[in-house]
């Protein structure tokens, strides 16, 4: 059965290992052409395919399906950068944001979320807010009337706690559609 399978090999009609030379050499003998009954269909990458898997793929490829966008705030971080992609970002809907920012940088985060009509979900983690902050961002769920979900953890100085939690019950009474988690 071994000795077979070898001549079952040797039957077939195999690329010569010649044609894989380098450049340089000859080439004498060119692949053999596969007949089409015995090939699969192979739809380029590039084309929009019916296929779910290429579409699937090319989305990955290209980010268009980029939905949850997770942030950590540090010194290097360019604070304009990311407002401009949050502003002009017509597919992430989900952003999470974590690490300390200072003041004005969440002044200038809070106009491109204003700005970018998509938002969804804004996490805010470790981050800690003003109080003029956080009235920004409620205002700016008056006007990004897509922003749903607000999550805050641990963003509050204990100076500030009481404050913060009037201003949240307000929110909430003014804005139902926003859902906020402290």
């Amino acid at each position: 059965m071994y000795s077979q399978r070898f001549k079952w090999i040797d039957e077939l009609s195999c690329i010569s290992p010649k044609y894989y030379h380098s450049s340089q050499e000859k080439n004498s003998n060119p692949p053999p052409q596969i007949s089409n009954a015995r090939t699969m269909p192979v739809e380029p990458f590039s084309h929009v395919s019916s296929n779910p898997l290429y579409k699937q793929i090319q989305e990955i490829a290209l980010n268009f399906t980029l939905k949850q966008f997770h942030i950590t705030i540090s010194p290097d971080v360019n604070i304009s950068h990311i407002a401009s992609s949050i502003q002009s970002n017509s597919t992430v809907t989900h952003l999470r944001f974590v690490g300390q920012i200072q003041e004005t940088d969440m002044t200038t985060l809070i106009k491109a979320f204003r700005k970018n009509m998509i938002i969804s979900h804004l996490s805010l983690k470790e981050i800690e807010i003003s109080l003029l902050n956080l009235r920004q961002i409620f205002d700016m769920s008056y006007v990004n009337r897509r922003l749903r979900v607000l999550e805050i953890h641990h963003c509050t100085s204990d100076f500030d706690r009481k404050l913060f939690q009037q201003e949240i019950k307000q929110a909430r009474s003014e804005n139902r559609i926003l859902e906020i988690f402290v």
